[in-house]
């Protein structure tokens, strides 16, 4: 339960027991040792898996629940499941943002957002030569990213090369590994158009999940569903929902999930064709969830200016398939977050991170050896995401979720002051009681745990500048 910080705590594998005297330790840490590099990149294997490649696909706004490998009763996941039968599926992962770019970058650099900065839109990694995913590249893996994408500032950094004839689309992806297979590649497709708002699938996927007797709405609830079916952005407050509204809303969505498992499944089917399945290491996961009316809105911080951190938003599904070296059918049931993706794979391949990361290699749970692990999760957000420019009086309000085994401390650090709230996943999943003032002994000790953790990613965040600074990188 310890937080990711400087020397061996970046393991997070320290005790939360007595929080002062390990507050108190990163101290002389700090004081004996100046700043030392905060990695947390297993040693590299004697013999790492040659010549294998990566598929990273994302796909946006996508819930587990949702989904039939995560207990879903509706076939909106046939080509998913099925990755999740022939590889390890995550029960409990974590998303470090509340929108795409904060949790993507987290993914990408095994960093938190208040360490890598992505956190707004105009928002870029720091360092311009030092990029996480150059070590990729210095390997001999191919990393293309199209034009438009390394151009976005939030992506501008990391590493990606530009490629005029990728993009982030299936058929992209087909025309340019084929061009380029006698290379190892380091390939993300992220699937962004479903089902992220509007939530408008052709008929043939939306009627897919209509009831047997058909929906009988009436015109206020057409008209509300009108808004869902043809707009990106839906402030929170601006369209009144009510409850009654599901019915109608959740076919949409499913059906846009449908939709994007397609897409899973035409990857699939191309990689087999091309007998490049077994050798590629396919991960699935999402950047963060929607919320479908749990709180009277739909979407997200970016899509409903009014963002939040329960778990419809950053519970993600995590699935990664390779049989080589994963055994098919296995289910991680501790607490894992999206920044333990690329420690992981560095330690599957041997790759050596040129910058100091946060995240944990996954590869104990994956061979069923969950001791030492710290099943904790910490996520950030701004309530606005991507639209903030747009929102007043939200752009300097911070959110923060820490997940400890069942317990999920949400701060909300306003200029004025921050607020707590407290709920536990086992009995209330719904996250409606607040715990605070019945369980001050589980608050106080998270409190203190948040606490120090945005601490440590304040040192690791002034690391990382001075690296950049220091002649280690281009201004």
């Amino acid at each position: 339960m310890t937080p990711r910080g400087p020397a061996d705590m970046a393991t997070r594998n320290a005790s939360l027991a007595h929080p002062r005297g390990s507050f108190l330790l990163a101290w002389i840490v700090l004081l004996t040792c100046g700043i030392p590099a905060l990695s947390s990149d297993p040693p590299v294997p004697s013999s790492p898996v040659p010549r294998s490649s990566v598929l990273l696909l994302t796909i946006d706004s996508l819930r587990p629940d949702h989904l039939g490998c995560y207990g879903y009763g509706k076939p909106t996941s046939p080509w998913i499941d099925r990755l999740a039968r022939e590889g390890v599926r995550f029960e409990n992962a974590v998303a470090q943002g509340g929108w795409t770019s904060p949790a993507m970058a987290s993914i990408l650099t095994g960093l938190y957002p208040s360490v890598h900065g992505v956190q707004g839109r105009l928002d870029a990694f720091p360092c311009t030569r030092q990029a996480p995913l150059t070590a990729w590249r210095d390997a001999g893996y191919r990393i293309p990213a199209s034009p438009l994408l390394c151009k976005e500032t939030n992506y501008s950094r990391l590493g990606f090369h530009p490629d005029p004839e990728y993009d982030h689309t299936p058929e992209a992806l087909f025309a340019w590994v084929r061009k380029h297979r006698d290379h190892p590649f380091f390939c993300w497709v992220h699937i962004n158009k479903t089902p992220h708002l509007p939530y408008n699938p052709t008929e043939a996927y939306r009627t897919l999940f209509l009831p047997p007797e058909g929906l009988h709405l009436t015109p206020d609830q057409e008209e509300r569903l009108e808004v869902v079916r043809t707009k990106v952005i839906i402030p929170s407050g601006t369209v009144p929902f009510t409850d009654g509204d599901l019915a109608g809303l959740l076919p949409l969505y499913d059906g846009e999930v449908r939709h994007a498992d397609d897409a899973v499944g035409r990857i699939y089917e191309f990689l087999t064709q091309e007998g490049l399945l077994d050798s590629t290491v396919i991960i699935l996961t999402a950047d963060h969830g929607d919320e479908l009316l749990e709180r009277g809105s739909v979407g997200h911080a970016s899509t409903s200016w009014a963002g939040t951190l329960y778990q419809e938003i950053v519970h993600v599904p995590l699935i990664v398939r390779y049989p080589a070296v994963l055994t098919p059918g296995t289910v991680v049931r501790p607490i894992v977050e999206g920044l333990d993706l690329l420690p992981t794979l560095h330690a599957m391949f041997g790759i050596v991170s040129p910058i100091p990361l946060q995240g944990k290699s996954l590869l104990p749970l994956l061979k069923g050896d969950p001791t030492g692990w710290p099943d904790t999760a910490l996520s950030e957000t701004t309530p606005c995401g991507y639209q903030c420019a747009r929102v007043q009086g939200k752009a300097d309000i911070r959110l923060h979720a820490l997940r400890s085994g069942p317990w999920k401390l949400l701060a909300t650090h306003t200029p004025q002051r921050t607020s707590f709230a407290l709920h536990n996943l086992e009995s209330d999943p719904a996250e409606r009681e607040d715990f605070v003032e019945r369980r001050p002994d589980i608050a106080s000790r998270l409190k203190d745990h948040l606490l120090r953790q945005e601490y440590l990613n304040r040192i690791h965040r002034e690391k990382l500048l001075q690296d950049c600074s220091c002649g280690t990188d281009e201004p």
